[in-house]
């Protein structure tokens, strides 16, 4: 797993930009991404992928040892869909994805 730095470093050393900028960049685009998810909005990044949520209401389920019924919470998941280019460069396949 790359950590926050070293994703830095490597963008700076990629676009000459200073690391201040670079990490000034990283949280505003963190900052917009979350307050996009928050109002329930996706958000598309071309050749990375799309940020989106899932509503899930609630519902009720059994508890496997009790037997007894539980209520569970609605809930707001975040899902992330790669971009056919990004999953292509993962398994190593050369060639432009269509997003």
């Amino acid at each position: 797993m790359t950590s926050q730095q070293k994703l830095i470093d490597t963008i700076v050393a990629e676009t000459g930009l200073s690391a201040e900028t670079v990490d000034r960049l990283c949280e505003a685009t963190s900052a917009v991404i979350t307050d996009a998810l928050c109002e329930g909005d996706s958000v598309a990044l071309p050749a990375f992928g799309t940020f989106s949520t899932n509503k899930t209401d609630e519902y009720t389920t059994r508890d496997n040892v009790t037997g007894d019924l539980i209520l569970m919470p609605p809930a707001i998941n975040v899902i992330f869909s790669p971009a056919r280019k990004l999953t292509k460069a993962a398994v190593g396949e050369k060639g432009d994805g269509d997003e």
